[in-house]
């Protein structure tokens, strides 16, 4: 019998994702969230955080959903549109929105690659802390100045808020923007 020694790339690509799965399991605890099926879809009534957008694309690469890195970006930036879309706030392009959802998880990566004899040392506790930070934060995904490109000052105040404090929420229907929209599309008539 001839016995092939040749590697298909399959294991060892399903033995990465094994190994990010335990790293995964491992990190998320630190941050106090446990990725699970429901972060496929974000939720919420303001733009997603960062911790949003990273939650949903580990469920979107999880092994049994088997995606790949950038099948995962594509399916989270679906989920992202919806809310700028729904905020009525400018978005990156597709390619620009996945190459910034890919670093995020890059970054989260970088971490979890640190020896796990350097993980007490304080250079990485910091970065730790900074990521954990960022995490909170709204997800920017919006272009350099989108002030220029909003009409009106509710949704100026709402981006604002999602810059700062994040206080500001989005309803199903935005009534009077709707009217002054229908107002504007009359007037152009």
């Amino acid at each position: 019998a001839v016995v092939s020694t040749q590697s298909t790339g399959e294991s060892e690509d399903n033995e990465k994702t094994r190994s990010l799965t335990q790293e995964l399991d491992n990190w998320f605890p630190l941050v106090g969230v446990t990725v699970i099926d429901k972060h496929l879809t974000i939720t919420g009534t303001n733009l997603p955080t960062n911790e949003q957008v990273l939650c949903c694309m580990i469920a979107n690469m999880n092994i049994r959903s088997g995606k790949k890195l950038r099948e995962s970006s594509k399916a989270v930036l679906k989920e992202v549109k919806t809310f700028y879309e729904k905020a009525k706030i400018p978005i990156l392009a597709d390619t620009k929105l996945a190459e910034r959802i890919e670093a995020l998880f890059d970054e989260m990566k970088a971490i979890l690659k640190v020896n796990p004899d350097r993980r007490q040392k304080s250079s990485y506790l910091d970065k730790v802390a900074k990521f954990k930070d960022k995490l909170k934060k709204t997800a920017q995904f919006w272009p350099r100045n989108p002030w220029g490109r909003l009409e009106f000052e509710e949704d100026k105040k709402f981006l604002g808020s999602m810059m700062t404090d994040r206080v500001a929420s989005f309803g199903p229907i935005d009534k009077k923007q709707a009217m002054k929209e229908l107002k504007i599309a009359k007037r152009k008539k």
